[in-house]
């Protein structure tokens, strides 16, 4: 009988710290943290008054009242605004510290980052505004519906459409990107947002379009 129960608690331990290293096992994220090319961009990130979060959890000290950019997103970013790939962004998530790595971090221009961080925040600010329009007076248009998945494809947008129209606002360019993606949509028929936004062939189409002429002509009318 205490074999039976020495036994039954030895395979319950077993059990119990398998099930433990399953829901708390080790990332590639973990496994990248303390390498030369995050340490080195936290450090450059902090030299520009960034707290650079490199691991998870990072986002839970409030103790420091600077702007903070979380390892992952910066990932999402570099990938959308420097790479010019908003679809990868979107559904490669998992990718980021794994295949995508290397391409990502091994030469990180800090100054594109930051200016994808500060123009990636405007754009949240717009989502933030278009859902209160939505809720406070119901209006729904196209461009409503889509920001909320698309943040990333108005990030790659804004940062091709800068380099063609240098005069032109931050305003302006976010305006541009989400009448490209609107125009796109109606042209496909309106498909499912979750399938549009990870589709990388549908994305080339959108960054072919930055190249309009009269892009920015055609905002001013309707303005």
């Amino acid at each position: 009988m205490f074999l039976d129960f020495y036994t039954f608690s030895v395979r319950n331990s077993v059990a119990t710290s398998i099930s433990t290293n399953s829901q708390n096992r080790i990332q590639p994220r973990d496994l990248r943290a303390n390498d030369n090319f995050q340490l080195s961009l936290e450090t450059k990130l902090g030299q520009k008054g960034i707290k650079y979060l490199r691991k998870r959890g990072g986002f839970e000290d409030h103790s420091e009242d600077i702007p903070k950019l979380d390892a992952l997103k910066a990932g999402q970013l570099i990938l959308s605004y420097t790479l010019l790939e908003p679809a990868q962004a979107k559904k490669q998530s998992d990718s980021i510290f794994s295949d995508w790595y290397n391409k990502i971090f091994a030469a990180v221009d800090v100054s594109k980052l930051i200016r994808a961080h500060e123009l990636y925040a405007k754009i949240k600010e717009f989502q933030k505004y278009i859902a209160d329009e939505i809720r406070i007076r119901g209006v729904s248009r196209t461009a409503d519906t889509f920001i909320t998945y698309g943040g990333f494809h108005v990030l790659a947008l804004c940062s091709k459409l800068e380099k063609l129209f240098p005069d032109k606002t931050d305003d302006e360019l976010i305006r541009s990107a989400l009448d490209i993606i609107t125009e796109t949509l109606l042209e496909v028929g309106q498909p499912a947002y979750y399938n549009f936004f990870r589709d990388s062939k549908k994305a080339d189409i959108m960054l072919e379009k930055c190249e309009q002429p009269d892009l920015f002509d055609a905002q001013k009318k309707s303005a």
